[in-house]
């Protein structure tokens, strides 16, 4: 019986992947459980999505860990930016900032199974990527308007 775990993540990015398609990637998920105060164990360059499926996840200088940038709520992707854009490594270090849990997938398959939406996937990649769009949702959610 299967769980269908990935399709139970709020606010995911995987909310339009077919179903079949949802199967397949959850066969591959990789969960990572941490305690408050831990960083996220992962590679060094981006090769799989990170997904928050339960808690809060702060991100961090990688160099001083001490300055948060950003945090990750539940169903969200983790530096998803850096995934689109092919970068060599990550721009942060991840800190669970209370006990949570965390799906990792390889972006290869997700990204696959993104693209078969075009214009879904376009959408999602523009609104990752977009610099006056990630402008905007920073002063919304000063106001206390994020989701």
């Amino acid at each position: 019986m299967k769980s269908n775990l990935l399709k139970k993540l709020p606010f995911s990015i995987l909310e339009g992947i077919l179903d079949e398609d949802r199967d397949k990637l959850e066969s591959m998920a990789r969960h990572i459980s941490l305690s408050r105060g831990e960083l996220v164990p992962r590679a060094d360059s981006p090769t799989e999505v990170f997904i928050v499926q339960r808690g809060l996840v702060s991100l961090r200088s990688r160099t001083n860990t001490v300055h948060e940038y950003g945090r990750v709520k539940n169903g969200r992707s983790i530096e998803l930016k850096s995934l689109f854009n092919q970068v060599k490594a990550w721009d942060f270090a991840w800190r669970a900032e209370e006990d949570s849990r965390l799906i990792a997938l390889p972006w290869a398959e997700v990204k696959a199974c993104l693209e078969k939406d075009k214009l879904s996937y376009e959408y999602l990649k523009r609104m990752t990527c977009g610099v006056e769009i990630q402008k905007l949702r920073r002063d919304l959610a000063a106001f206390g308007l994020d989701s």
